[in-house]
């Protein structure tokens, strides 16, 4: 089953030489240094030799300085998101996370860093580039079906769903459903997404995720055939979220524990905890314990095989103990925005 995606070197350098212009004009030169990096031999098939070198001079030249200072607008942003701009929010957020990522922790600049990404992540619902359709890529998601049965076969996937979309074949091995929803990107490629570890997802949430796997099966949608893409919840500082505790860490200063696709870090010996409700002998696997998370890491650790082991790390210090999972509290649902 092939995707629904233009193969046309033409078309695809055209649109790549569109979005280049557009991120020069913007005074977005690393964004379009990016580009003409990523594409360069799309251009090169496309464009004389004259042509290709003239929009590198022109792409080398435009290279900030090191006083230069880029400071967006973040309400003009949230304006342009709103009247559907999703071109000029793409590319200025990822101009601001190219210059300043490596201020990441720095108090002065983690909430513009944040600022930027979240935009960046709502921006993708509406427009995403096809480099971006990665693990651990941040996009916000529109739940537009929760799957109630699926079932296998060797080349695709039927779903049904209570949107009504897809169909079962009683033959075929029955598999856990999930919510989701579908996706294009800039180039017209399908993706049918679903959501793990995202309990009691209603239709129209809308919900904060990373991509963790994009695999090579195909189901048939609509409007032609999907790629098979598996997300889940991303965490993000200063939430809540409920954990279960793993083992005392090596340097007896923390406990482990597993979050989604996260390897975690809950610090009790930190500076503001209730170190007489949190300590050594008060704390034990199994624990469910409200923590505050601190700040995260998209850090990919693969195991020796090349299977990914972990696609970041937590670190959080303890707020609260969970008496029962019935009433966990903030933090139950991390993804879900409120309306």
């Amino acid at each position: 089953m092939t995707l629904h995606r233009t193969e046309d070197p033409e078309v695809k350098a055209a649109f790549y030489l569109e979005r280049l212009l557009e991120q020069l004009d913007r005074e977005c030169p690393l964004v379009a240094h990016h580009t003409f990096v990523t594409h360069h031999t799309t251009f090169r098939d496309v464009l004389d030799a004259a042509l290709l070198d003239a929009l590198q001079e022109r792409v080398f030249a435009a290279a900030p300085g090191a006083d230069d200072v880029f400071q967006p607008d973040w309400k003009e942003l949230e304006h342009a998101l709103e009247f559907g701009e999703y071109r000029f929010v793409h590319d200025t957020c990822n101009e601001y996370l190219l210059r300043y990522s490596h201020l990441r922790g720095q108090p002065s600049a983690e909430s513009c860093l944040r600022q930027a990404q979240e935009l960046l992540a709502r921006c993708r619902m509406f427009f995403i580039e096809p480099e971006e359709m990665r693990i651990n890529t941040f996009i916000n998601g529109r739940i537009q079906f929760v799957v109630s049965e699926r079932r296998s076969s060797s080349n695709h996937d039927d779903f049904s769903g209570n949107n009504g979309n897809g169909n079962g074949n009683g033959e075929k091995k029955k598999l856990q459903g999930d919510p989701g929803f579908s996706l294009v990107d800039a180039l017209g490629s399908r993706y049918r997404c679903f959501v793990k570890q995202l309990s009691d997802a209603r239709i129209d949430e809308v919900v904060r995720l990373k991509i963790t796997n994009i695999t090579e099966q195909t189901i048939r949608g609509e409007h032609g055939p999907e790629r098979v893409v598996y997300m889940e919840p991303r965490v993000h500082s200063q939430e809540q979220v409920v954990i279960v505790l793993d083992d005392l860490s090596y340097t007896g200063n923390s406990y482990t524990f597993r979050l989604h696709s996260y390897d975690g870090f809950l610090w009790f010996k930190r500076r503001g905890v209730n170190h007489r409700e949190f300590n050594p002998d008060t704390l034990h696997p199994g624990d469910h314990i409200v923590a505050q998370v601190l700040y995260t890491t998209e850090e990919v650790k693969l195991q020796r095989d090349g299977r990914i082991q972990r696609l970041g790390i937590i670190k959080a210090i303890p707020v609260r103990r969970v008496r029962s999972m019935t009433v966990a509290g903030p933090g139950t649902s991390a993804a879900s925005i409120p309306a």
